[in-house]
């Protein structure tokens, strides 16, 4: 005998099945909200050199000119991103001379063929620095003490970031490099006074689109050809004391960005001396272009206790002026924070 199903059933039963297929239908509609645009999709980039085109060059970055290829190191995200969204730039560095010159030695040499030509050194003249002035220190080079040396001095100064801005300097002028555009187009005035911007520096950026004028190839042609009478100053920390800082910087976040999204070293292990190797490349590199172009004034000087007095005879600016300068707050808990400053004198009064 078959049962007949009562209309209480019958309906619980209709019920159950609409929403069986609601539930079915909703699974297949698409989301709402359009996924995220990438801002750099229509980029133009620049084609990376051929494996065997880099290794014809006799530097010893010679193989790592361009960002890695490596398909089977581990991609993390950032890396995935760059390798799908971003052609690398290719970058070069000199070789490193046996006997490097000191930062004091290398100075003298050029003031000397600047003399012997009749080019002008502003600092014998008493005529200030020509503007803009651009700082390429490497990231934990000083590149703070700088801009706050210059900015006390009375020179507008930006670093890392266009001022009262978030927006990385470094983003700017990589933009304004791939399309051709006057270098710090959109990122040479200061957002709160309006006042143009004299002194630059920290304006290279790691990535996820990695790009430093000083060392991917074009970068510096790109900033003389706007502004040939600038000036390039240089505050040198030891390669060594340059190591440390930049290794003990966000755990070594920044050396890591260099190797995995910039590709300036390779993959893998890399010791104390390739990182030493590689600062002191990047300082030949612009000693290089600064005799190749004489018309750029190019100062150099080593950061130790004597700085402030020969930046004076540089600058005209008051060798009080240099000061030890750490971006962030203090690690150490005991400082006090409502008394603690940035800038702390380079020798501690005795």
């Amino acid at each position: 005998m078959i049962k007949r199903t009562g209309p209480k059933v019958m309906r619980m039963m209709v019920a159950a099945s609409f929403i069986l297929f609601a539930n079915q239908m909703l699974w297949h509609l698409p989301l709402s909200r359009p996924p995220p645009s990438d801002p750099y999709a229509d980029a133009p980039s620049v084609p990376s050199r051929s494996r065997m085109e880099r290794n014809k060059t006799d530097t010893p970055f010679a193989q790592y000119s361009t960002a890695h290829n490596d398909t089977s190191a581990p991609k993390h995200k950032s890396q995935q991103h760059v390798k799908d969204k971003w052609k690398p730039l290719p970058w070069s560095l000199p070789s490193v001379p046996p006997n490097q010159k000191s930062s004091i030695e290398f100075m003298s040499e050029l003031n000397e063929l600047k003399r012997s030509m009749n080019i002008p050194l502003p600092w014998e003249t008493s005529d200030p620095l020509p503007t803009p002035i651009f700082n390429f220190n490497l990231p934990k080079s000083a590149t703070l003490t700088s801009s706050e040396f210059f900015r006390c001095g009375g020179i507008a100064s930006s670093h890392t970031f266009v001022p009262f801005t978030s927006y990385r300097i470094g983003d700017c002028i990589r933009e304004n490099f791939l399309a051709e555009e006057t270098p710090f187009k959109g990122c040479d005035r200061n957002n709160k006074t309006d006042e143009v911007v004299e002194f630059y520096s920290d304006f290279g950026i790691q990535g996820p689109h990695c790009f430093y004028p000083s060392l991917h190839d074009g970068g510096l042609e790109h900033i003389a050809k706007y502004y040939p009478n600038a000036t390039i100053f240089m505050l040198l920390r030891s390669a060594a004391s340059w190591y440390k800082s930049a290794s003990n910087w966000g755990e070594g976040r920044l050396l890591k960005a260099f190797k995995n999204r910039c590709g300036f070293l390779p993959l893998g292990n890399t010791t104390q001396e390739d990182w030493e190797y590689f600062y002191n490349a990047h300082t030949e590199k612009l000693r290089q272009y600064a005799l190749k172009n004489l018309h750029i004034t190019y100062v150099e000087v080593e950061l130790n206790e004597g700085a402030g007095e020969i930046m004076e005879v540089y600058t005209g600016i008051n060798s009080t002026c240099l000061m030890h300068c750490y971006p962030g707050p203090p690690k150490d808990p005991n400082v006090d924070l409502k008394t603690y400053t940035k800038c702390q004198p380079v020798v501690a009064p005795s």
